[in-house]
């Protein structure tokens, strides 16, 4: 009998990307005036924060089959998409502008899954957002408070916490932001929903976007630090 052939680690990667079949996937980009920003690079953010969200909805397409769930933060254009020529055209529609209401988007999507748990025959799927944002948010205290109400919920209910997770993209290097992040990451540690990275506007590696794609769901990979 020949001997184990170690894995490679785009085999492992695909292996623990199998968490995702079992998720509808909703991609919450921050569409604020900030995004417009070039911060030194030859890039803005906007384009930055693209670049990471078509890599990441690329893959996730391969394992959440009905599409894949594009909202903003400001511009009502979100829909679901299922090719990435959507994605593209989704794109030429949306501008940055405005403010940072991560917290109420987030409250509103958080509030949609927590209904839908509550009334829905069979129950739904399981739900990852993949907040991706440039800086604090306008209404952080509401984000906070989101978090703290869902996980509570979630606890009440006795639904396991896996049922949603909130994975936060770092665009950019602004420091009020990662400190910010980092809190939140710290802060619900025990509750386990929430999960952050930084993008860095360079190549993901599969590390990266294993990282991106399970890590607010999968405390074996969130712990990967």
């Amino acid at each position: 009998m020949s001997p184990a052939q170690p894995r490679n680690s785009k085999s492992s990667s695909e292996d623990v990307l199998q968490y995702l079949v079992n998720y509808d996937v909703i991609i919450l980009m921050d569409d604020s005036g900030s995004m417009s920003l070039f911060n030194g690079s030859s890039k803005s953010l906007w384009d930055r924060a693209m670049e990471v969200m078509q890599k990441v909805t690329e893959v996730a397409m391969k394992y959440d089959t009905d599409g894949i769930e594009i909202q903003f933060l400001n511009s009502n254009e979100g829909r679901t998409v299922k090719s990435m020529e959507d994605v593209r055209s989704l794109f030429k529609q949306v501008k940055p502008s405005c403010m940072t209401p991560l917290g109420k988007r987030l409250d509103e999507i958080c509030g949609a899954h927590l209904d839908k748990l509550k009334t829905s025959q069979p129950p739904p799927k399981r739900c990852l957002i993949i907040a991706i944002t440039d800086g604090e948010p306008t209404d952080a205290p509401r984000v906070k408070s989101t978090i703290q109400r869902t996980a509570n919920e979630l606890h009440e209910s006795r639904t396991p916490l896996t049922q949603l997770g909130i994975q936060f993209v770092q665009i950019g290097n602004c420091v009020a932001a990662t400190k910010f992040l980092k809190e939140l990451d710290d802060e619900f540690e025990k509750r386990d929903i929430v999960d952050t990275v930084p993008y860095d506007g360079v190549d993901l590696t599969p590390e990266q976007m294993v990282k991106i794609l399970v890590g607010a769901i999968n405390r074996r990979v969130d712990n990967e630090k």
